[in-house]
């Protein structure tokens, strides 16, 4: 196997001294932790603010994901030092798969390693999109913001659409919180409402966020989290199941 890493990462000190590694694949329905591994430093400590599993690998020592579904026990062979990189040629020692991939078809197995190693989460169907009659694309909701703002809310006894003195509207003001509600490919301007809401009301900020496909949205959620510790403010997430649909409708305001 042949790898590169960049930069001064920990996992690049951790490889350079121990010589080995593990390579586990990733697949649409763990993308959320792909991407908290990807986005989370190790120099502040151990990645373990999220739940996951993992095992010691059976012929190398090295941590094996249990949420992965393939992956290499590899020993490096050879290390090249290039600019601001190294890259690595290891042998691989071991591959544990799911039973689900035992009896591939090799044509299909260079497929699958394509995708994977290509997939985002526009790609594997994170959201879906319409079209307006000019040609402009727009992300598509079951629901209303609204519905689930009413929903969260009133479970929380908060006050909907609170104005503020500068006529900006608190989705949801609670004795503690000041709360910005938003689906997850808004992720990036919920941070920004909430803690303008939050200077305004002196209450502390709050962002829900919104998972209509919870697998394929988890890593929006993870990267607000990850801003929540670095600009002291709180998040959740929330999905269709707090609308109580019956008869996949929805009792608030759809």
């Amino acid at each position: 196997m042949m790898m590169t890493v960049g930069g001064t990462k920990l996992t690049q000190k951790n490889i350079l001294r121990e010589k080995r590694f593990s390579a586990n694949m990733i697949t649409e329905d763990n993308l959320w932790l792909a991407d908290y591994f990807g986005n989370t430093n190790g120099e502040n400590g151990q990645k373990n603010e999220i739940p996951y599993s993992y095992e010691w690998g059976k012929k190398v020592d090295v941590p094996i994901i249990n949420e992965c579904h393939w992956s290499y026990e590899c020993e490096v062979s050879r290390v090249i030092e290039l600019n601001g990189a190294h890259l690595y040629l290891a042998a691989i020692k071991n591959i544990q798969i799911d039973k689900q991939f035992e009896n591939m078809n090799m044509k299909k197995l260079v497929l699958l390693l394509t995708m994977l190693f290509t997939l985002s989460p526009s790609l594997a169907g994170a959201f879906d999109y319409g079209y307006t009659s000019n040609g402009y694309k727009y992300v598509k909701h079951k629901h209303y913001e609204s519905s689930y703002q009413r929903a969260w809310c009133s479970m929380h006894h908060g006050v909907e659409e609170y104005e503020n003195s500068d006529r900006t509207r608190v989705d949801c003001l609670t004795d503690t919180y000041a709360v910005e509600f938003d689906f997850a490919n808004k992720w990036a301007e919920s941070v920004g409402q909430a803690l303008h809401y939050q200077r305004m009301t002196g209450k502390r900020a709050k962002v829900v966020l919104i998972l209509e496909k919870p697998k394929k949205q988890m890593i929006y959620y993870w990267r607000v989290f990850e801003l929540s510790k670095l600009h002291d403010f709180d998040v959740e997430y929330i999905t269709p199941e707090i609308l109580q649909l019956k008869n996949d409708k929805c009792p608030y305001m759809d």
